[in-house]
């Protein structure tokens, strides 16, 4: 956490951006789980606006958002197939068409607060073609609640974190 925190410290808001977007888009780099965190934790020693940098990185998780979703829709078929040949994705393809199906809009905004589900939950709402006009403004509400709670626990828990 640390060294997460100097480096957002040493390249400020534009690096935190770049690992959130490469980390809703699936590119392993950086896990949400210390991005987001180490952004409140940069944001309370004044290093980055707290609110800028939460509108930044729900923002950029929606446009990795909507790249699955669109990729999603247009190959349907093919990432249907490449999810249910594998054990793990096949689950949790699973579990989130599940929560899509049965809640549809609320199930997407539940979905964008679970950390596994809401890496995912972009696929089958892309394969199961759910409108864009409901898929955006659920999706970037979800991020900011993600956003929100995992930055104001690096906030208020800044001292614990980096000592």
């Amino acid at each position: 956490m640390e060294t997460a925190v100097r480096f957002f410290e040493d390249y400020g808001i534009f690096m935190i951006v770049i690992f959130a977007f490469t980390e809703y888009l699936n590119i392993p780099a950086i896990p949400g789980g210390v991005i987001l965190p180490a952004a409140g934790v940069t944001a309370k020693l004044g290093y980055a606006d707290f609110w800028v940098t939460l509108i930044a990185i729900s923002v950029a998780g929606l446009i990795a958002e909507l790249i699955i979703y669109g990729i999603s829709y247009v190959f349907s078929d093919g990432i249907k197939r490449f999810c249910m040949k594998r054990k793990k994705t096949a689950s949790v393809y699973k579990k989130t068409t599940d929560i899509l199906d049965k809640h549809g809009a609320w199930g997407l905004f539940l979905a964008r607060l679970i950390p596994i589900f809401r890496s995912f939950v972009s696929i089958p709402a892309g394969l199961l073609g759910m409108d864009i006009k409901r898929f955006i403004p659920i999706s970037l509400a979800g991020n900011i609640g993600y956003v929100l709670w995992n930055m104001a626990l690096g906030y208020f828990l800044a001292s614990v974190l980096i000592s």
